[in-house]
């Protein structure tokens, strides 16, 4: 099988074992700083609610730089629980015409029971995915 990747993805392929060792450790410390930040924000009792995403859908037809700041305003936005290690749960909550409006919630870390209750909660008060599962 030859599978065919994007430009970006291709490119962290090849980069795979180039990168250097300042460049790794400087994330490491980044990603030590971020986790502290929020354990600090959250406090073992709060919830972040941000939205799924930042932008709008783009469309097929713009330009390859517009796609790369997409992703980038993309992930920056997506990214927080999972390089600091916490729980998140994303929820439609409406659409705009036939786009769909997602309401993420990231939890403090060991709360994740919490996090699931509380989108219980907030999938009951927006009628989301009633079923015998959410009751």
């Amino acid at each position: 099988m030859n599978p065919r990747f994007s430009s970006e993805v291709a490119g962290a392929f090849a980069d795979e074992g180039r990168i250097p060792s300042s460049d790794i450790a400087a994330a490491r410390t980044f990603r030590e700083f971020a986790s502290k930040r929020l354990d600090d924000l959250l406090d073992g009792h709060r919830m972040l609610c941000l939205p799924t995403s930042p932008i709008l859908p783009i469309g097929r037809d713009v330009r390859l730089s517009d796609i790369r700041a997409a992703v980038h305003r993309i992930v920056d936005l997506t990214g927080i629980a999972g390089l600091t290690g916490l729980p998140q749960v994303n929820l439609p909550v409406a659409t705009s015409g036939s786009v769909p409006i997602g309401l993420s919630l990231i939890g403090w870390r060991g709360g994740d029971a919490a996090l699931v209750g509380a989108a219980r909660s907030l999938a009951r008060e927006f009628s989301i995915g009633q079923s015998e599962e959410l009751a």
